[in-house]
């Protein structure tokens, strides 16, 4: 649980962890390394006396290495675990400034030509250096045995220590000074740094931010502490724990810590004179014109005045600042260059691990992302489960609400439906009476109406309701009695009410529908128009004006509506309207020589007693 605390408090900082791991003859050195918007933040600094603690061999201290991690906040963070320089090899090539597409296969091959040559299997790593007039495209590769870091790897993971990559001590180192010391990265002229250990030193020429060069000396701080030890008489133990006590002075040459230096001084010049001999540059830039150093060989007093001396040079002890015990920071420096590897700040970070180890450290650094991710999914839909459900409960409130009232009004519309049913059966039984007895009062209408539009010129022979003037015409038929046709045509038509029984094949319908003075209601059809006939003054100049008066004031009243002449063909079989005027007129005009013009008009009412209903309506008709 803590872990997750960690990480997500790492997450929300965007703060990043790394710890670099020196493992060393002497000592065990680790710096544990916060990253951020701020820059990098010395958190913690453990130093582990092998001798002190009484380790017998190697794997004794790798299995102490994880407890001793976990006694502080390093137990648990992403390490970075240097290599040695002594079993690994550095080297810079130069490149074509074009070559860069292909210059993964281009270092593979050359380590793989190294690898034909010793019959063994390489894992190697690069980094392109900064440019320079005379090397455009330098290349640092590191190459390490591939038997050697299974070796190493094996051995870490084993014991618990959270592996997230293998660096190279002489990278981390340069790493290391050039982070300390920025004005190092723009020195054009070549520069020592010296990594005194305990049995071995790690020596780099660096110029223009390139490392030029990188080897281990064979000789370390142990040599200078038996020295000192010969030359006061003491134990070599009082040496180590008082370094301020016995200086390191030059002497006369038979003095132990003189020929100590010497051997020391060879060594160098010997690697200076292989960098000369080895690089094509190297003899044009000349002699290290600066010298760094650091490790526990930079604790005794005194060494690095010595080194000044016999190297014509300023030495500066590169340490590590902001430390408790200033006694640690010489100490750590390549420790927290291979942290600085660990957060991913570093200049010349090269990596020996293997893709396996690369891919579970990159897999763990992504874990706090994917415990934030499912974290916040699980409340996203926590919170969005109980947003839902509130809603849901709202959205049932409401629609049991909708039901209560749909269930009343559902009632209420039983209710409405009987009372629309038991309305429409009182209009059914209405519909006879209102239809028949108001057809009295139109015809006494009609009549006013007629006269209202008389002219003195005019007068009706005739009116009736459209279906009694229909009813009554005469069936052409050649082989049909016409007299008896007329008879029972005409003892069937009530003066009001219409015809009873019709002279056409309809006659059985109408029958069925009139007989015993009983009525269909739902077949029952309004009384919709009249039709009226009459004679005017026959005028030369315009024979149709008197007519079209009468239609004009007849279309003018609310009672008539559409007013029009009645169409030849639809008088044909009303021939008897006419026919007893006809022949009074034909006898009157020839004795007073008068001319008079019949006409029929068709009077539709403007607006019926009763409507005629639809299929949906159950009267049939409605008042």
């Amino acid at each position: 649980m803590m872990k997750l605390v960690n990480s997500l408090s790492n997450l929300l900082t965007r703060r990043n962890a790394g710890v670099g791991l020196d493992v060393g003859r002497g000592a065990v050195k680790a710096v544990l390394l916060h990253s951020g918007k701020g820059g990098e933040i010395v958190a913690e600094v453990a130093v582990l006396d092998r001798q002190a603690e009484g380790f017998i061999d190697d794997q004794e201290l790798h299995e102490h290495l994880r407890p001793w991690l976990a006694e502080s906040t390093m137990g648990d963070c992403e390490t970075v675990v240097g290599i040695p320089q002594d079993v690994t090899n550095i080297q810079v090539t130069d490149f074509p400034p074009n070559a860069l597409d292909s210059l993964d296969s281009m270092v593979a091959f050359q380590t793989q030509q190294l690898g034909d040559l010793s019959e063994d299997t390489f894992v190697h790593d690069y980094v392109v250096l900064p440019p320079s007039e005379s090397r455009p495209m330098p290349v640092l590769i590191g190459v390490c045995l591939e038997s050697i870091i299974q070796a190493r790897t094996e051995r870490y993971t084993a014991n618990g220590v959270r592996l997230a990559d293998l660096g190279m001590n002489a990278v981390a180192l340069a790493d290391a000074c050039f982070r300390l010391k920025p004005d190092s990265m723009r020195t054009p002229d070549p520069q020592l740094l010296l990594d005194i250990g305990a049995e071995s030193t790690t020596m780099l020429v660096m110029a223009n931010g390139q490392v030029l060069f990188a080897t281990a000396l064979m000789m370390g701080s142990t040599q200078f502490i038996e020295a000192l030890a010969e030359k006061w008489d003491v134990p070599p133990a009082d040496v180590r724990r008082s370094t301020r006590r016995y200086r390191i002075m030059q002497a006369d040459k038979k003095d132990p810590v003189t020929q100590a230096g010497a051997q020391f001084l060879g060594e160098v010049q010997a690697a200076l004179s292989q960098w000369q001999e080895q690089d094509a540059h190297g003899s044009e830039l000349g002699d290290p014109v600066h010298a760094y150093v650091c490790g526990g060989g930079a604790l005794l007093t005194g060494l690095p005045e010595f080194l000044g001396q016999k190297l014509s040079c300023d030495v500066t002890i590169l340490s590590v600042p902001g430390l408790a015990d200033e006694s640690s920071g010489p100490l750590c420096v390549t420790a927290y260059g291979l942290a600085l590897q660990a957060v991913g700040d570093g200049f010349l970070s090269l990596s020996l691990a293997p893709k396996c180890i690369r891919w579970r450290a990159k897999r763990r650094q992504r874990s706090p992302f994917l415990m934030a991710a499912t974290v916040t999914w699980v409340l996203f839909l926590t919170l969005a489960f109980i947003v839902n459900r509130v809603q849901l409960d709202a959205q049932l409130m409401t629609l049991k609400q909708d039901f209560d009232r749909l269930s009343r009004c559902e009632e209420v519309v039983k209710t409405l439906d009987e009372t629309i049913r038991q309305s429409s059966a009182v209009e059914q039984v209405q519909l006879p009476l209102v239809e028949y007895g108001n057809r009295s009062l139109r015809f006494a209408v009609a009549l006013e109406k007629l006269g209202e539009a008389q002219a003195d010129t005019d007068w009706y022979i005739y009116l009736g309701d459209s279906e009694s003037f229909e009813s009554r015409k005469i069936v052409e038929d050649e082989t049909a009695a016409g007299k008896n046709k007329e008879t029972e045509r005409t003892t069937n038509v009530h003066p009001f009410l219409g015809p009873s029984i019709r002279a056409s094949s309809t006659g059985n319908e109408q029958s069925a529908q009139t007989t015993a003075g009983k009525h269909v209601v739902t077949k029952l059809q309004p009384l919709t128009g009249m039709v009226a006939a009459g004679y005017t003054r026959l005028l030369e100049d315009q024979p149709y004006q008197p007519v079209r008066d009468i239609v004009r004031i007849l279309n003018n009243t609310v009672f008539f509506e559409n007013v029009d002449l009645l169409p030849a063909g639809e008088l044909r079989g009303r021939e008897d309207i006419f026919l007893a005027w006809q022949q009074f007129l034909f006898h009157t005009r020839k004795k007073q020589d008068l001319s008079f013009k019949p006409f029929t008009l068709r009077l539709p009412f403007a607006v019926t007693d009763i409507t005629a209903g639809t299929d949906k309506d159950k009267g049939g008709a409605s008042p």
